[in-house]
């Protein structure tokens, strides 16, 4: 256990050391088609983190209960959280490197980058906390989860639109008008465009570098 940690502090302070330099030359950072890969696998390994911290959330609770504080289950807690310390930091590289192909653009974009990079920092920062007194771990564990949990709500507004989070709840009215008059109705705009606003626009929206902005020539049709 002891040489895990200490392979696993290492890394995970190479990373995030990594990850603070690239972001201070950020503009002169060119990534290879190789890394290029990487980055489009952010959204594969982003939900690595978010399993983990909260498997170890609930390891947290299970293991101050009476019937399971066993060496055991405290070991499996701090693996736990050890992975999710590396986890976190590969996951904000990988997203660095998706951010720098230029295939997303706008303000939200950028509050992701730095939310995620806050999230890779406190990871680093709770493996630490767990050798101190549980005030501060706890404390550090609720700012933990609620960066993370803000970070992902603006990854699924990047991916799927603004609202996608909180689309069932507000139960949106659908933006495809009613036709009264097919006959009269002029088939781009009044059918195919209300559609395309409907149905495409939530992933295709101003975040990405080609976002589908397409507008129907006038026609008689």
């Amino acid at each position: 256990m002891i040489r895990f940690r200490q392979l696993t502090l290492h890394v995970v302070y190479f990373l995030n050391v990594l990850l603070i330099f690239l972001l201070f030359v950020e503009s002169k950072v060119h990534v290879p088609m190789v890394l290029q890969v990487t980055g489009r696998m952010h959204p594969l390994v982003l939900h690595f983190p978010l399993a983990l911290l909260f498997v170890g959330i609930f390891l947290e609770w299970l293991t101050r209960q009476k019937d399971f504080q066993h060496p055991a289950a405290k070991s499996i807690t701090s693996y736990i959280f050890y992975l999710f310390a590396v986890t976190a930091a590969i996951t904000a590289l990988f997203g660095f490197f998706l951010y720098k192909e230029g295939s997303y653009l706008g303000e939200e974009v950028i509050w992701h980058k730095w939310t995620g990079t806050v999230v890779s920092l406190l990871a680093a920062l709770l493996v630490w906390l767990r050798e101190k007194p549980r005030v501060y771990y706890y404390s550090g564990l609720a700012v933990t989860t609620v960066v993370l949990v803000l970070t992902g709500h603006l990854g699924s507004e990047i991916t799927h639109g603004e609202g996608f989070l909180t689309e069932p709840i507000t139960a949106r009215q659908s933006r495809i008008a009613h036709v009264e008059n097919a006959d009269s109705a002029i088939v781009l705009t009044d059918v195919i465009q209300p559609i395309l606003n409907e149905k495409c626009l939530n992933c295709h929206n101003p975040n990405r570098a080609h976002p589908l902005s397409w507008k129907p020539r006038s026609s008689s049709l």
